[in-house]
């Protein structure tokens, strides 16, 4: 077959399969041609769901006359003109194909007056090569885009149209996306000449807040958290609904790259990697986030109806995500757990106890009770707050020690008046700050240097995997390895979990385990360790044994180090002693909670809980344990009663060696 040239008509057909779907693509183009005229106002006008027409009229720049004919032709736009511009695209369209492919399945009118011209112009295209015909026509300033008769020239896209409701449903949706991505625009959306939704311009943070409630509903609100973030050039932003604002289906999930709509896979990853364990697995999470970052780390011409983007650094802008929605969460839960304390720990107002304490002299002193709201509307600027987690703060529990002077909170190199510290150095591994902080450091070297070293040491006792080991230096006790020695002579380790010890001239046997669970609970006596953050939160099942009493056992646990939040129907383990995240939590955590000695004495029922049968002992661990125990002896070995067991070795060696003595010879 001889190779020809396509008509006009058939190869914008062609393309049109591509950009032109459903009556919901027709609308996603118009809008976003509107959007970058400068709009202030666009309304949309259905009729019948999309099968009959699509208009939509805007208030934009226009359309001069003698471009009007080329406004309807292929590959032919104002944004782009050059390579770099194809390299760092700012405006939503630019591929100059919508209306020509538009115009190819439909009867399409463009009517259009810019403000510097008197008059406006009306384009129709026509016949089969689609010679475009240009008629006066009443317009005021703006443009509208008129398409009627959607697929009326191709049956076979027609047939697989959906019904009325459908289309129009699938046109909602596309409307509150674009409604979202720019809150400076006044929206109208009309079915059948009714008006079905409409949204004045957002000037401020409460119309923001206002115009997202309509569309994500109340329930979104009441758990809302609005953070913002910023990392080098890229800064995110919006709304996330906190924990027990999440969804069965995940319909509003809306992300926006530079105030284009978006579906990104990757985006949609770490958002909910970082709602993992704190929400159930069969739930979706709600959130309306913007990302805003410069137009060459990223190309959005790879996707025909450009609903996905690639970035440059994916792994960067994946897990800076995932740590801003992660700290957002986390400080929205910390906050309810803190405010949920204070409002357990404050005396009934009214009762007797708190109206002799509280009586107040003068009548004109006495106040109304504050309240405390259990699940209040959280609002965290993760750009100005401190992040909670203490493996960047200063990890020591003496607060008097820290400088009083703001300017002075220097951790490691992290600054709080810094937007970018939590994640320049926790995600990014960077331990190097900006000038400005560097700066703050020089100056506050003298007054802070004994607290930045006390945190050095306590941030790399955190980091290590093994558990903390006990020092005789640090429980306050004066010890000399000779008076051990004279007391015990050499021991052996017997598997799977035993020391053979010689004292004087008796052998005993001694548990590891026990040895252990008592080193554990006299050096967690003289300090508890600081609560270590778990890489991944661990989540258990609430059942009626362990939720009787849970706030006594959270308040208990809690002096531990552990940090148990409850979420829906379940527990979230977030921070363990810092030395013990190797344990298996989720085994012994619900016998932990279980545990009848836990209120009374939590220290010893952690400690037998997590140490029996936690670890598999060989000759240098035991080794390690006995000579860290050894050192809190002193000349008095009373720390051994209990757990020694006499072993007759010497009478069975003597009753062995009567046995294989051989004959004298003769």
């Amino acid at each position: 077959m001889s190779i020809k040239i396509l008509p006009a008509r058939l190869a914008n057909q062609i393309a049109a399969g591509e950009v032109v779907e459903r009556p919901a693509s027709v609308v996603k183009e118009l809008l976003e041609n509107s959007l970058d005229s400068g709009a202030t106002r666009i309304e949309v006008d259905i009729v019948k769901g999309g099968h009959k027409r699509v208009l939509i009229r805007d208030n934009g720049a226009g359309i001069e006359k003698d471009e009007l004919g080329l406004a309807l032709s292929r590959h032919a736009t104002s944004k782009i003109h050059t390579l770099e511009d194809l390299e760092n695209i700012v405006s939503l369209g630019f591929r100059g194909e919508a209306l020509a492919s538009i115009s190819s399945v439909s009867r399409l009118t463009l009517t259009s007056k810019p403000a510097a011209q008197e008059e406006a112009w009306q384009a129709q295209c026509e016949g089969r090569d689609m010679e475009v015909a240009i008629t006066p026509a009443a317009h005021p300033n703006g443009t509208s885009v008129d398409v009627q008769d959607l697929f009326f020239n191709t049956p076979a896209r027609r047939k697989f149209l959906r019904t009325e409701k459908t289309e129009f449903t699938h046109i909602d949706e596309l409307f509150k996306r674009a409604v979202l991505s720019h809150f400076d625009v006044h929206f109208v959306l009309r079915h059948n000449d009714k008006i079905v939704r409409q949204f004045a311009a957002a000037k401020n943070e409460a119309a923001k807040l206002k115009r997202v409630a309509q569309i994500c509903g109340k329930a979104f609100q009441d758990t809302a958290i609005e953070f913002a973030s910023e990392y080098q050039a890229i800064q995110f932003h919006g709304w996330l609904a906190g924990v027990g604002g999440e969804r069965a289906q995940n319909d509003q999930q809306y992300v926006y790259i530079n105030g284009r709509m978006m579906k990104d896979k990757l985006i949609a990853h770490a958002i909910r990697q970082a709602y993992e364990g704190l929400i159930p697995s069969d739930s979706y999470p709600a959130y309306v986030v913007y990302l805003q970052m410069p137009a060459s780390m990223l190309d959005v011409n790879v996707h025909p109806t450009k609903q996905e983007v690639r970035f440059h650094q994916a792994r960067l802008v994946h897990d800076f995500i995932y740590k801003t929605v992660n700290d957002a969460l986390q400080q929205q839960m910390q906050r309810g757990f803190e405010q949920e304390q204070a409002f357990n720990s404050e005396p009934v107002w009214g009762s007797s106890t708190s109206q002799k304490s509280q009586e107040p002299q003068d009548s004109h002193e006495l106040q109304a009770p504050q309240v405390h709201q259990l699940n209040p509307v959280q609002y965290t600027q993760l750009s100005s707050n401190e992040p909670s987690h203490q493996y960047i703060k200063p990890l020591t529990h003496d607060v008097s020690q820290a400088p009083n002077n703001t300017s002075d909170r220097i951790t490691h190199g992290v600054s709080e008046h810094s937007p970018s510290s939590a994640y320049s150095s926790g995600a990014m591994g960077t331990g190097r700050p900006p000038f400005g902080e560097r700066r703050n450091m020089v100056g506050s070297r003298n007054i802070g240097s004994a607290q930045q070293r006390t945190a050095s040491n306590n941030y790399q006792n955190l980091m290590s995997t093994a558990a903390p080991s006990f020092s005789a230096e640090a429980a306050g006790v004066s010890v000399s390895h000779h008076a051990v020695s004279d007391k015990l002579a050499e021991c052996v380790f017997v598997e799977p979990s035993h020391l053979l010890l010689k004292k004087q001239a008796s052998f005993y046997l001694i548990s590891l385990v026990a040895l252990e669970r008592k080193e554990l609970i006299t050096s967690w006596r003289q300090q508890v360790p600081v609560s270590q953050p778990l890489l991944m939160p661990i989540s258990l099942p609430m059942d009626k044994s362990i939720k009787e009493n849970l706030d006594e056992k959270r308040r208990a646990l809690s002096e531990l180090s552990i940090e148990l939040i409850p979420v829906d129907k379940r527990l979230v383990l977030r921070k363990v002693p810092a030395g013990y995240r190797q344990v298996n939590w989720a085994m012994y955590l619900p016998e932990l909670l279980q545990h009848e000695q836990l209120q009374t004495n939590p220290i010893l029922a952690f400690a037998t809980v997590m140490i029996a049968e936690s670890k598999v002992y060989d000759d240098v661990l035991a080794m390690s344990l006995w000579q860290r125990f050894a050192l809190i002896l002193g000349k008095e070995d009373n720390s051994l009663n209990g757990l020694l067991m006499e072993v007759p070795v010497a009478d069975w060696v003597a009753q062995h060696l009567n046995l294989t003595k051989e004959p004298s010879v003769q």
